[in-house]
């Protein structure tokens, strides 16, 4: 009852941060919120707890209490370090107000030397949702220009080359991407070799999956078998096409891949074996 505003302020303020140390977010920002509406705080300290709230906020999902929280701490102390922006356009990301994430992280970027790798990520992405494909390009080509080996950036970059329509920039990256060593996984091999079939190159994305049958990197699944099979009919090596189609089948929840192994034994007058691949595909 002796505690002056000041003590208590000043121990909310010093409790929440132990209770955010010990993952007690909800405490954290009660304790936080009440130091600060005390207003007992010296400037300094005061304008330090709001910045801090903004924070812990955003990291608890408290987006629309968050942007209120930072509004607040610029208009009272003055601050408009991009840092703090940045936090606002965080948030404005999160709740998909994707035009104020690009408005607001546009102004983070622009104040400051040394912009975070996350505010070109959330700007990317933001404008990714906004379906303006050139300007998101721009953004990752710029950071891969700085990493030119960074392959969540190559992966960042051909879905934006994918979605804006571009496929043959999305292939000549991963075509490069290959040559460095960095398609590794059976994501990696399954997006280029369709991309080899949509540049009319199914012969490279049939050797490509090949590849990576052989080296145990793409896995034994109908998928992949049912794309083996697609990259050979389309470079119209048919016998080759067939076989996948076959090694297809077993592993197959419809009968798509057993009536394209049909229609191509027709075509090979292959009449008795055309038969049985057609009614597998009906049964």
């Amino acid at each position: 009852k002796k505690a002056t505003p000041y003590s208590n302020a000043f121990a909310l303020y010093l409790r929440s941060n132990i209770k955010w140390e010990k993952e007690d977010g909800a405490g954290a920002i009660t304790d936080l919120t009440q130091a600060i509406e005390l207003n007992a705080l010296p400037n300094n300290n005061h304008f330090a707890a709001m910045y801090t709230l903004a924070q812990f906020q955003l990291q608890e999902e408290k987006y629309a209490d968050s942007i209120k929280t930072i509004d607040d701490y610029m208009t009272q102390s003055g601050d408009k370090k991009a840092e703090a922006i940045a936090i606002k356009g965080n948030a404005y990301y999160r709740t998909e107000k994707f035009q104020d994430a690009v408005n607001t992280m546009k102004q983070a970027i622009a104040a400051s030397d040394k912009p975070q790798d996350s505010w070109n990520q959330i700007l990317m992405a933001s404008y990714f949702e906004l379906n303006q494909y050139d300007e998101a390009g721009r953004i990752v080509e710029g950071q891969l220009a700085k990493n030119p080996n960074d392959k969540k950036l190559i992966q960042q970059l051909a879905s934006v080359y994918i979605n804006g329509e571009k496929p043959e920039k999305a292939l000549a990256l991963l075509t490069d991407a290959k040559s460095k060593g960095l398609i590794t996984t059976a994501d990696d091999y399954k997006l280029l070799a369709q991309l080899y079939g949509q540049a009319e190159k199914p012969k490279e994305g049939a050797a490509l999956l090949e590849e990576g049958f052989a080296k145990g990197v793409v896995p034994q699944t109908y998928e992949m078998y049912k794309l083996l099979g697609d990259s050979y009919a389309l470079g119209e090596d048919e016998t080759k096409a067939i076989a996948a189609y076959g090694k297809a089948s077993p592993l197959a929840k419809d009968g798509e891949a057993d009536f394209l192994r049909g229609q191509l034994m027709i075509n090979a007058q292959h009449w008795a074996d055309a038969k049985a691949a057609l009614t597998q595909a009906l049964q």
